[in-house]
């Protein structure tokens, strides 16, 4: 049931002054008279004008009342909506991203959205049909053209919520492409469009879609707005203790309280840590001190919290590993190594030619040396001189243009500067596969970074000794950079994912038998000798283990896929839909045309767009039913005052 006309709820005010009336009668002064007889009437009527007096039970007062309340409810516009098919054909989008899983009482949201569906399905036939789209990450067409309920039923009973996010634009642009071929095509939207307020908006922009409102419903599920999710669990080993961070967002608008248990790698309870976090404000818990473990798992427990799918975290603690580095240079570069020292977790081991095994090191560095064969691990080539089945470099040229950075946003290259950098002579160097040119003059690559046979490469196409920028302060933060990026698998856990989007993996040069096992049990097999793995995430939440073999030994990592932050704000938004862009084009004209008229007159102030937005949610109105109910009761309240009652 919905209001459509809230603005006259003052009129609730007649109720009490019908009752005033009542209690508010005439009262007459005593005359005195020969015989009562002929005022008898008078005297009943004297009786009953008596202000104050305590109402009786009297049909007209009853009668007028509820013709009142009629009278009240028609002001009040009541209205349901309408849920049969409205064309011949008609596409209903279903969402079924993470916030539909939000408890609505006993149900959750998609239940809701489905029912929904159902009551679309009754009015299907062969002269209306039906097509059903999920708006999942990508949108999949279920039904086409169905005209068989059961059949809609049947394919209702097989769809789930996802805990990942529904790409709104995708979903709309095709359902709008498939209307737009036929005119007798209606589109529904069913869900909360909650994320309408992420990247994929409808609402924040609504002339981003155009597409007819006549033709347009928009099926609203979901009241519940108040969520307490953990926005962030992270742990870190430092100076022999793990300490702990612990973030929860409140979404709602409420003051609620909860609690966060902690637990252990074993399941046991760690602490028990109470909260109060005011709405739309988020909660800190510090944890200084935890006990020993490979991984935490954190969970909330709130009143009034309508979603569970946020309300668990696990947190790997962060434990800097030593990488292995080889320099393999003719004579020492001490310039290099002096770089090399400033990074506290390096094991280096400084080489005057390439060893006969290239194995054993995560990192080679090459200064102006070339391996025939490509080494195990990834790859730091500096000034390389000669050329190989892998490497294509050219005679060395002096520096005449300016330096360019082409990619300033590289994590090579953050907090690196390179003005006024002198370099007096480089290479033209090319990778035998994938190559990103970073810093060049001219054409002349002096940084690049790339990948060979899945091995990263970074190729530094000058010699440092001919350059001040070994003397600048950036040279250890470049250097820095480039160790981070060639070992993203000793430099950082694996980040948290999102279910249904794709991870990046890194494992451990030459590793092998590498698995992926879900928090389900299940294992996929990821290949061998590629890093790092780009992997497609389950849209299932929870705790993930990744496994893999390098000289006998098994290394067991873990990370967590947890539910989107866009998702966790489950307060429900209309969508909107616009008119053509003529019509669009027209209203921001009179709009800008405002502004100017505006700016000119001196006042410096901008006209804001007060324009109702376009309706796009369809109603039963049942103003007509209440009228006319209120024109019954008040004809027999005429009858019942014409009998005497």
């Amino acid at each position: 049931m919905q209001w459509l006309g809230l603005q006259h709820l003052w009129a609730v005010a007649l109720i009490p002054i019908i009752l005033l009336l009542y209690l508010l009668k005439r009262k007459y002064e005593n005359v005195e008279v020969s015989s009562t007889l002929l005022w008898e009437r008078v005297l009943q009527h004297q009786q009953a004008s008596r202000p104050w007096q305590k109402l009786k039970q009297n049909i007209l007062l009853f009668l007028q009342l509820f013709v009142a309340m009629l009278l009240i409810l028609a002001l009040l516009k009541p209205a349901i909506p309408k849920g049969e098919v409205l064309a011949p054909h008609t596409i209903v989008v279903l969402d079924s991203s993470g916030s539909m899983l939000t408890r609505e009482g006993e149900t959750t949201r998609f239940e809701k959205a489905t029912e929904a569906v159902q009551g679309l399905a009754e009015g299907v036939s062969a002269a209306h049909t039906l097509t059903l789209i999920e708006a999942g990450r990508e949108p999949v067409v279920h039904l086409s053209r169905a005209e068989d309920p059961d059949e809609i039923l049947q394919k209702l009973k097989e769809l789930k919520p996802r805990p990942g996010t529904s790409n709104y634009s995708a979903a709309f642009s095709l359902a709008k492409a498939m209307a737009e071929q036929e005119p007798d095509t209606a589109l529904i939207w069913i869900g909360d469009g909650s994320n309408s307020l992420g990247n994929n908006s409808l609402m924040n922009d609504r002339h981003m879609f155009t597409f007819d409102p006549n033709r347009f419903q928009h099926i609203p599920v979901g009241k519940e707005s108040e969520n307490v999710a953990l926005g962030t669990f992270v742990t870190q080993e430092r100076e022999g203790k793990i300490e702990g961070l612990i973030r929860i967002d409140h979404h709602g608008h409420q003051t609620i309280e909860g609690k966060v248990m902690l637990f252990d790698a074993a399941g046991q309870q760690i602490g028990v840590f109470p909260f109060t976090v005011e709405g739309q404000e988020s909660y800190t818990l510090h944890l200084p001190s935890l006990p020993p473990s490979p991984l935490y798992h954190a969970v909330v427990e709130a009143d009034q919290d309508a979603l569970e799918a946020d309300n668990q975290l696990w947190s790997i603690p962060f434990r800097q590993q030593e990488i292995r580095v080889a320099l393999v240079s003719p004579q020492p570069n001490y310039f290099v190594i002096q770089a090399l020292s400033l990074h506290p977790h390096i094991q280096l081991d400084k080489l005057s030619a390439p060893p006969e095994d290239l194995q054993g090191y995560d990192i080679w560095i090459f200064d102006e040396v070339v391996p025939d064969v490509l080494p195990e691990g990834h790859l730091f080539l500096i000034n390389p001189a000669e050329e190989s089945s892998w490497l294509s470099v050219s005679e060395a040229q002096t520096l005449s243009a300016e330096l360019n950075i082409l990619h300033p946003d590289h994590d090579i290259l953050n907090h690196v500067h390179w003005q006024d950098v002198y370099i007096s002579d480089a290479r033209s160097i090319a990778l035998n596969g994938l190559q990103q040119n970073l810093v060049q003059a001219g054409d002349l690559q002096l940084l690049s970074a790339g990948e060979i046979n899945h091995k990263r490469v970074v190729v530094l196409g000058f010699d440092l000794t001919k350059s001040d920028l070994p003397l600048r302060p950036s040279f250890p933060i470049l250097i820095t950079n480039i160790l981070t990026w060639l070992s993203p698998v000793q430099s950082l856990p694996i980040a948290d994912s999102y279910p249904g989007e794709q991870t990046v993996i890194p494992f451990v040069a030459g590793s092998e038998n590498r698995t992926l096992t879900g928090p389900d049990g299940s294992r996929t097999t990821l290949p061998d000798h590629i890093d790092p793995v780009v992997v497609q995430i389950p849209e299932l939440l929870g705790l993930y283990t990744v496994e893999e073999e390098k000289d006998g030994q098994r290394n067991v990592r873990h990370f967590s896929v947890k539910l989107p932050d866009s998702e966790s704000n489950i307060a429900p938004q209309t969508l909107y839909v616009t008119q053509d862009a003529t019509s669009l084009a027209n209203e921001n004209g009179e709009l800008e045309s405002e502004k100017r008229e505006g700016d000119a007159s001196g006042e410096g102030e901008t006209v804001e767009d007060n324009h109702e937005p376009y309706s796009q949610i369809r109603y039963q109105p049942l103003v007509f039913w209440v009228v006319l109910a209120a024109l019954l009761l008040a004809c027999l309240e005429w009858g019942v005052y014409v009998r005497g009652y």
